[in-house]
């Protein structure tokens, strides 16, 4: 297809006001930014989208052969240098970012782009070393990089090109698309978590088998993960003098370059042709010529071995070598039907290292965290009984610490792990569940790993690890929930407290699992339609155990509780998409999950989706690992302060029902936020004037909140002079529910809940996605 040229930005406006950022249209219709939120609409009629989408699918053999061509003439480039100093060249200049600097949504570098050059070189066979000009390979390496990212587009494209072609032709569209997003997202998509949690998810798993690690595999998870750390260390104490020497040549070239010019002569030490050019492209040049002299030898720069690691890390030469020898992948493993074009779901994910005649050579340094894992139970599964206690340990450690990851952001929270219970009819086990005042949280966790062509977007493959790790967990969350209507909670073999969790009015389902299931966790919804949710079935929370870790440091109490119900919402609604979990938190605490101000306009969005909000969130993480100088704040939503102090006292006394109004408070927008301060505010300065006062609020027909202050009244009085209030209140304005938040002269908070109509319970308004007005 196309691509269609910029227009200018005319005014289509959201109910909430203001224009697009930015406005292109589309063959198809219009596309328009607001922010980072990106909405497409399908404006044209359906007989010219049917012609529109036969033109663009009969693109596809030119699009195919422009990227064999693309291919060629890589192997090419391979050939004429040395194919790894033209590899490392490439992840020394291309890979790094700055910490300080960097937005996931402006960078198009990707760790995959290296990840598939250093595939092709590996499917040379022969990479022993050859010489090459400075220059040439320094030239090369730039096209290279920019074959591999043309053919990266190219793939794209006939991604989607075959997803369209199949559309009408598959009656299960729905494993078709989440297939389509597989490969899609397989292309770029690397790491699964924050560094810090995926080495205490390492640690936690693999620790405990040390010994068996060390005598099986020659090494453990700690040596592993110092190993990593050493080589990273060897190849920037390598550059980091080069670089020194650059600048000071850089500097040198510059004054020469100006003495020159003004002398009217050639200048020293550098090309004749650079004196003629205008200062910006002078000292670009010199810019590159110092570059490329940094960068001369880079395989030698990258390339490490057994004895260098020994000697920096402090760690025995043969753990060194069997490290080393373990993360290498294979020239047998190059496969040219899947590996000849970009794909995922590749060999070097899980073997990122390339072994050479003279040492091994790391070209995606990121990527060993992720791999550790991975690889290292992969080679556990060649010791049957050792690999039965392992995932046994496994599945206990995920129960364990996603339990407690919900237990301790909630105060006042109780939780039990790995309950079993039976009915009349069936018996299961509840992996986690926890209780915190009117919520309940029920966890269903896998520990299961998803397979190589499952990551490719192989239908029958996904279905069944979907299956094993997503369509089992909700079946036991539903078998209970069937359980429960039918029996009461004591005689499934519940105790007291444990029921009071599973009655309680707020209910959240989680599937918790160890491996990354982004693809389908952000859109569970559509996981009914391929076949791995039954109809009758809750749309669960699925979330992974990295994400789940993120989420609990940036959201506590109340505020984790209203995500979570706001997350279930949007799976119930369908209409939004995220690209992963993260994406949804920095967008929840930037601007709130509140989308439905798109969507009661009458040319309402055909698809609305979020673009990377992770910039706050991952400049936060640059500074815990202490790789960022510039200070980043922990994000959070901005609450209005008098509005932030009510909610805390909520969560600091936790009276009963504490948890629905706080929850209630949060569920308005921003505007609703600041009347709340306002109102709180005025009701504070009234109080110390007259010794009384009220604030109340009516959200969208449903639900009505009051503020009342009397300090000159003493419980009980002061309770029940709450609750005639708020029950006039809504009988006034002939509102279904409303909640009481009440202090007296002893200086404490209570709260009560009033529900006056059995078809529209409160609970309903939290849960409930058909209610889609904002407050």
């Amino acid at each position: 297809m196309a691509s269609s040229k910029r227009k200018k930005v005319r005014a289509i406006r959201p109910p909430s006001g203001g224009g697009p950022d930015d406005f292109v249209e589309l063959p198809f219709g219009d596309m328009a930014r607001y922010g980072r939120l990106i909405k497409i609409e399908n404006t044209v009629k359906p007989d010219e989208h049917a012609a529109m989408v036969d033109v663009f699918v009969g693109g596809a053999d030119a699009r195919r052969q422009k990227r064999e061509d693309l291919r060629v003439r890589l192997l090419e480039i391979l050939t004429e240098v040395d194919p790894v100093d033209l590899l490392a060249r490439a992840s020394l200049t291309y890979l790094p970012i700055d910490p300080d600097t960097y937005k996931e949504w402006e960078s198009d570098r990707s760790p995959a782009h290296v990840e598939y050059l250093a595939l092709q070189v590996l499917g040379l066979g022969d990479i022993s070393p050859r010489e090459s000009d400075p220059h040439d390979a320094s030239r090369l390496t730039g096209d290279a990089i920019e074959i591999v990212r043309e053919m990266f587009l190219e793939t794209r494209t006939l991604i989607t090109m075959q997803a369209v072609a199949r559309r009408d032709e598959d009656s299960d569209d729905l494993t078709a698309e989440h297939a389509f997003r597989t490969r899609l997202e397989g292309l770029t998509v690397r790491g699964t978590g924050y560094y810090e949690h995926l080495i205490n998810v390492i640690h936690a798993c693999l620790d405990p088998f040390d010994n068996e690690c060390r005598i099986n595999l020659g090494f453990t998870a700690t040596e592993a993960l110092a190993l990593t750390n050493g080589i990273a260390k060897l190849v920037s104490d390598r550059i980091w003098p080069l670089r020194q020497e650059a600048a000071a040549a850089r500097k040198q070239m510059l004054a020469n370059l100006k003495r020159a010019r003004r002398r009217g002569k050639a200048a020293i030490n550098l090309p004749e042709w650079i004196s003629g050019l205008t200062p910006s492209e002078a000292k670009t040049h010199v810019d590159i010529l110092a570059t490329t002299w940094m960068f001369r030898a880079s395989r030698s720069l990258a390339t490490v071995t057994p004895t260098d690691l020994a000697a920096v890390c402090s760690i025995k030469e043969e753990t060194c070598r069997a490290f080393l020898d373990a993360f290498s992948c294979p020239p047998e493993l190059f496969k040219s039907e899947f590996h000849s074009f970009p794909g995922g779901a590749h060999p070097l994910i899980t073997q990122p290292i390339l072994k050479l005649s003279n040492g091994y050579i790391l070209p995606v340094p990121s990527a060993m965290i992720d791999a550790i894992r991975p690889h290292m139970e992969d080679m556990l599964q060649r010791y049957a009984a050792l690999w039965d206690r392992y995932i046994v340990a496994r599945g206990r450690f995920l129960e364990k610490e996603a339990t407690s990851l919900v237990e301790k952001v909630l105060p006042g929270s109780r939780a039990w792990q790995g309950i079993s219970w039976s009915s009349t009819t069936c018996g299961s086990d509840l992996d986690g569940l926890v209780m915190a005042d009117d919520l309940g949280v029920r966890l269903q966790c896998k520990a299961g790993r998803l397979t190589a062509s499952a990551r490719r977007g192989a239908p029958e493959r996904m279905k069944k690890d979907i299956g094993k790790l997503i369509t089992d967990a909700v079946a036991q969350h539903q078998a209970l929930e069937t359980a429960l209507v039918a029996e009461k909670p004591q005689g499934l073999g519940f105790s007291n407290a444990q029921s009071s969790a599973l009655l309680a009015v707020l209910q959240i389902e989680m599937v918790v699992c160890l491996d990354d299931v982004t693809v389908w966790a952000t859109e569970a919804h559509k996981l009914r339609n391929m076949g791995a949710l039954p109809e009758s079935a809750k749309i669960p929370w699925v979330v992974s155990l990295t994400d789940l870790m993120v989420i609990t440091d940036l959201l506590h109490g109340v505020e984790f509780v209203h995500y979570a119900l706001r997350r279930q919402r949007l799976e119930r609604d369908g209409r939004i998409s995220a690209h992963d979990e993260i994406d949804w938190v920095g967008h929840y605490l930037s601007e709130g999950l509140h989308f439905d101000h798109f969507f009661e306009d009458k040319d309402s969005p055909s698809f609305l989706r979020l673009a990377s909000y992770t910039e706050q969130i991952d400049a936060w993480y640059f500074a815990r690992e202490g790789v960022r100088t510039v200070k980043a704040p922990k994000p959070v939503q901005p609450i209005p302060e008098h509005l932030s102090l009510l909610k805390r006292r909520l969560e600091r006394e936790r009276p009963h029902h504490w948890l629905l109004a706080s929850v209630a408070l949060l569920d308005g927008d921003q505007k609703s936020r600041e009347n709340w301060d306002s109102a709180i505010a005025h009701a504070r300065k009234r109080v110390q004037l007259e010794g009384w006062s009220n604030a109340s609020q009516v959200f969208n027909g449903r639900l009505g909140i009051t503020f009342f202050v009397d300090v000159r009244t003493p419980w009980p009085e002061i309770r029940n002079r709450v609750v005639d209030y708020c029950n006039e209140k809504a009988e006034e304005l002939n509102q279904p529910n409303w909640i009481g938040i009440g202090e007296g002269n002893n200086g404490h908070l209570f709260v009560v809940v009033i529900e006056r109509d059995p078809a529209l319970p409160l609970v309903s308004l939290f849960v409930d996605p058909s209610d889609r007005s904002t407050p």
